[in-house]
């Protein structure tokens, strides 16, 4: 995958998929960036603003959890070269997110 498809522009040689994937990382970063503003409201949340929250906080939290999940298993299958491994390199390479997401969940009172 890492050497399929490549194009020289400019002297520069480029890998065409890890283009794509850094335009969705960059994507993903947006709209990461614009999730608090769309729960706040640029100036926080205020009755009467030009920019009415659009969904809740633990709303926004969630997606923020979730994109930032979703950027790093980009990462993570692509640059780090995992989709082109065997199945247990990848379970001990998610190991720690595994541990992680115990962990955090051991943190809430029930």
């Amino acid at each position: 995958m890492a050497h399929d498809k490549t194009r020289t522009i400019g002297g520069i040689e480029l890998n065409v998929s890890y283009m794509i994937i850094w335009a969705v990382l960059l994507g993903l970063t947006l709209v990461e960036v614009f999730i608090p503003e769309m729960a706040h409201g640029p100036t926080g949340p205020r009755e009467n603003s030009i920019f009415d929250p659009v969904f809740s906080r633990n709303l926004s939290i969630v997606l923020l959890i979730a994109l930032a999940i979703a950027k790093t298993y980009c990462v993570a299958w692509f640059y780090m070269h995992l989709v082109d491994e065997r199945p247990l390199i990848v379970l001990i390479g998610c190991t720690p997110f595994i541990f992680s997401v115990f962990l955090t969940v051991g943190l809430f009172p029930w």
